[in-house]
Parts: structure tokens; sequence; C-alpha cells
């Protein structure tokens, strides 16, 4: 778990908890600043499939799991499509 520590660190150096980066069509990086709109695709706690919803800030779990935290609660990313 260490060296996870120490990867989180690396990985704030240039990313923020406001945004994420994406690549896009074309190999091409684009951040995506939050709030941004994604879809339920696996039903949640409180949220059916299909429900569209803002991804208030985004962290990194301590196993390296991307996590969106929609109404202060956090979610695994693979839940959502992200709505552009």
């Amino acid at each position: 778990m260490e060296d996870n520590g120490k990867f989180i660190e690396g990985i704030y150096k240039y990313c923020t908890k406001n945004s994420l980066l994406v690549i896009g069509k074309g190999g091409m990086i684009t951040r995506i600043n939050c709030p941004f709109r994604v879809q339920v695709t696996t039903s949640i706690t409180g949220y059916p499939v299909g429900c569209i919803l803002y991804v208030e800030s985004v962290d990194i779990s301590e196993d390296l799991k991307l996590l969106y935290l929609i109404h202060q609660v956090a979610y695994p990313y693979y839940k959502f499509i992200i709505l552009l």
C-alpha cells in the first residue's frame, strides 16, 4: 500500500479532484471539468439504470480505483458512462 500512496501522490502532481483526463477519438487527451454528467449503467443504491447524475469530484481509492463522488458518496467509475 505504501507504493500505492506514492503513486497517488504522483498522479495529483498532474491531476486534480475537480477534473478528469480522458482519451477521445483520435487519441487526443481531453480534460473534463466537474461537474460532468454521467448515466448509471449498473444499478447502484438509490439510482436505477439510466438515471443521469452529476459527478461533483473524482478521487482514487487506496487500491488505485477511480471513484466518482456523487452527492458526497464515492462510486466506482465503471458503473457509469460519461455524457458529453
